[in-house]
């Protein structure tokens, strides 16, 4: 699963700015003004050249040992009337709170990991047309010198960051570490253009302060869930059925120890039978997690319904189990696929009822008490209980049977 981005050139491209006098910005002192009929529309100018997280940068959450990917993409805005060539750009692997800029300058933020980065290339189009790279050594602050990312006059273009991640068990990068790139139009000597019809020299001055990259955090595996093409779909019999199946793929880089998971079940009952209750249907006696790859069952189950309530004390409908995997069924070897099968028992349902299981995303478990539940817990061998954010490819949704 090494995310190697194929986007570090071939979206690289040229955006015109429309209406630039009619979008008003932060940092600017001069004004436009048109009177008409006694009115006075004025607002402030941009800055000759702004710079924000452009809309295609990567937002990989995690990132595994040894990878080599695009990190961070921002896009720069000529807001003046004639082309501009930037010459000296500057970066930042800065950790920010939400409120902060981005430049590790300020109370809030903290230097991201260096050491788990090798190299960063910054690639972008110059003034001839060609795609174009600059590689410099990992660090806090990062300057890209002697550089031509070409701006045509009133148009937008995306420069884009890759890094080479190191080997984190020989070099001893702790699971967990963070790493963020982000543009830094503040630093001193750190920004430097030129208007190629005017001649005139821009720098920090004149741009915008800081644009952040997204967050990433370093591990050293992960798992990547797929729903199998055998999962069960269409017309059963009610009873004991399989009601999704899926795979779990671990990374290369290591084992996977795949320790639990959540299900969200959808059943209706049309003839009152009650069946998908939390009284009948949230019975560890009702529902089986099977590993087809080794034949190891789990039943060490808890049930909830829709709100988060433990079933224990819910009259409501069952809607989610959460099962705890059993020795000799959580562990995925490196390189290696298993796949599972949850079973449960229907017995009450009508003949105009159904049911539908699936694995749901992790932040689709953020109200009340529903946040204390894992979608997927997982742990990559250093860091443990682990849940489903940024795990590749959830929610896996299940076939609906109906009865």
């Amino acid at each position: 699963m090494v995310k190697t981005s194929t986007r570090a050139i071939t979206r690289v491209s040229t955006r015109t700015i429309v209406g630039v006098a009619c979008l008003a910005a932060a940092a600017g002192t001069a004004a436009y003004g048109f009177a008409t009929a006694g009115v006075d529309f004025s607002m402030a100018a941009r800055r000759p050249i702004t710079v924000a997280r452009s809309a295609a940068a990567p937002n990989w959450g995690i990132l595994l040992s040894s990878d080599s990917t695009e990190v961070a993409a921002f896009t720069l805005s000529n807001n003046t009337t004639e082309a501009i060539s930037v010459r000296t750009v500057a970066l930042d692997n800065c950790l920010s709170a939400r409120d902060a800029d981005g430049d590790c300058a300020d109370a809030g933020e903290v230097n991201g990991n260096t050491s788990a980065v090798s190299l960063v290339t910054l690639t972008y189009e110059d003034s001839k047309g060609a795609a174009m790279s600059r590689t410099a050594p990992s660090g806090t602050s990062m300057g890209f010198g002697g550089i031509d990312i070409y701006i045509p006059a009133s148009s937008s273009v995306d420069i884009q960051l890759n890094a080479e991640l190191v080997n984190f068990g020989a070099a001893g990068i702790a699971s967990g570490e963070h790493i963020q790139y982000n543009f830094d139009g503040v630093a001193t000597s750190g920004f430097f253009a030129v208007g190629l019809t005017s001649g005139r020299e821009y720098t920090e001055a004149n741009v915008n302060a800081t644009a952040m990259g997204y967050p990433i955090t370093l591990r050293y595996t992960m798992p990547t869930f797929s729903l199998s093409s055998t999962s069960p779909s269409g017309p059963i019999i009610a009873g004991v059925n399989e009601t999704l199946r899926f795979n779990v793929a671990a990374h290369s880089n290591g084992d996977v120890d795949f320790t639990g998971v959540t299900f969200k079940v959808s059943a209706s009952d049309n003839d009152g039978t009650d069946w998908n209750s939390c009284t009948n249907f949230g019975d560890a006696s009702k529902w089986e997690l099977r590993d087809l790859s080794t034949g190891t069952t789990s039943s060490n189950m808890m049930f909830f319904d829709s709100t988060g309530a433990s079933c224990t004390a819910s009259a409501n409908d069952l809607a989610y189990v959460v099962v705890r995997l059993e020795p000799g069924m959580d562990v995925v070897s490196a390189g290696a696929v298993s796949t599972y099968a949850l079973y449960a028992d229907s017995t009450g349902a009508g003949s105009s009822d159904s049911i539908m299981a699936e694995i749901p995303a992790q932040n689709s478990l953020r109200l009340g008490a529903l946040s204390r539940l894992k979608s997927v817990e997982w742990t990559d061998g250093y860091s443990g209980s682990l849940n489903g954010n940024y795990v590749d490819n959830l929610p896996i949704t299940g076939g609906t049977l109906t009865f």
